[in-house]
């Protein structure tokens, strides 16, 4: 009868596999744990290094809403009035344009126009009247274009006697100024020419005098 002497344990398996997979997790852990601490410690404007030469583009651009200096007046610019009020050029323009455009009549007409000693007689030479004839109320109807009742007022003056510079036909029309202590339309007139002239007649035509 033989002995045989038992044979030496084996390691059993299943622990060496436990402890490569413990191994392998901690290798793992720890690249893990390595990796968040870099990226706590690492300066947060590394990843912006490689852009440090480049210009930003609020530092060359501009705003084209924005005004620039250049296109920005200054007060000296204008004048005091139009920096107080801009809206006061296109009205002092607007007068200017009116005061150009108005007939030279129509200024005269607003100062008084006055013939001193004057001497108005009737067809049959009798004295009708003798003093100072204001003319004011009659320049300013024919300025306004307002006739009388009498047929010659606002009619052409054809100019026959040839005592008033000769002007083409139409040039000049006659208005009557009524006299007083006379119904008809009497011998007083006044003459205008297209150009805003006007002379007076207290003879009937006979006499003329140039009051504007």
């Amino acid at each position: 009868m033989t002995n045989s002497s038992p044979s030496p344990a084996s390691p059993p398996v299943g622990g060496s596999s436990k402890r490569q997979s413990v191994g392998g997790l901690l290798l793992i852990l720890a690249i893990v744990i390595g990796y968040a601490v870099f990226q706590a410690v690492a300066p947060p404007d590394l990843p912006r290094k490689a852009n440090d030469n480049q210009t930003t583009p609020s530092e060359n651009t501009s705003d084209p809403s924005e005004p620039s200096a250049d296109s920005i007046a200054s007060p000296d610019d204008h004048s005091p009035d139009e920096a107080r009020d801009p809206a006061s050029v296109p009205e002092r323009a607007a007068r200017s344009v009116e005061t150009k455009a108005a007939p030279a009549s129509s200024r005269a007409a607003t100062s008084t126009t006055i013939v001193k000693d004057v001497v108005i007689r009737d067809q049959s030479g009798r004295v009708v009247f003798r003093g100072n004839i204001d003319l004011t109320a009659t320049l300013q109807r024919i300025d306004r274009g307002q006739r009388l009742s009498f047929p010659n007022d606002g009619s052409v003056f054809r100019n026959r006697e040839r005592r008033l510079p000769s002007r083409n036909e139409g040039y000049y029309r006659e208005w009557v100024h009524p006299t007083p202590k006379l119904s008809g339309p009497g011998p007083q007139r006044v003459v205008t020419g297209a150009q805003g002239e006007a002379f007076y007649t207290h003879d009937h035509y006979r006499t003329f005098k140039k009051i504007r």
